[in-house]
């Protein structure tokens, strides 16, 4: 529950009061990505609130996504060349 609320404070913040700063939103989404919570059979609580957990996630990087879509590709794409120096740019991503 604070973790969902922690995540729906943060992409607000990046899409309202510090949508002139989309590196803040970038931060977000890496974030919200790095995010590694797995179910457990046991715990059927546990596991409805890591669906839960889930499907915001899932909503709010699409929300991210929406609002800053050439920021995310152009920062994708140097990623990528950082990363990856010897991939030629024409192969795709």
């Amino acid at each position: 529950m604070i973790k969902q609320r922690v995540i729906k404070l943060a992409v607000e913040f990046s899409t309202k009061a510090l949508d002139r700063k989309p590196s803040f939103s970038l931060k977000v989404l890496e974030h919200i990505l790095s995010i590694r919570l797995s179910e457990e059979p046991d715990l059927p609580i546990y596991s409805e609130a890591v669906r839960e957990l889930q499907s915001v996630c899932s909503h709010e990087l699409q929300r991210l996504a929406m609002r800053y879509p050439d920021y995310f590709m152009v920062s994708a794409i140097q990623h990528r060349t950082e990363v990856c120096p010897g991939i030629n740019s024409s192969d795709g991503l």
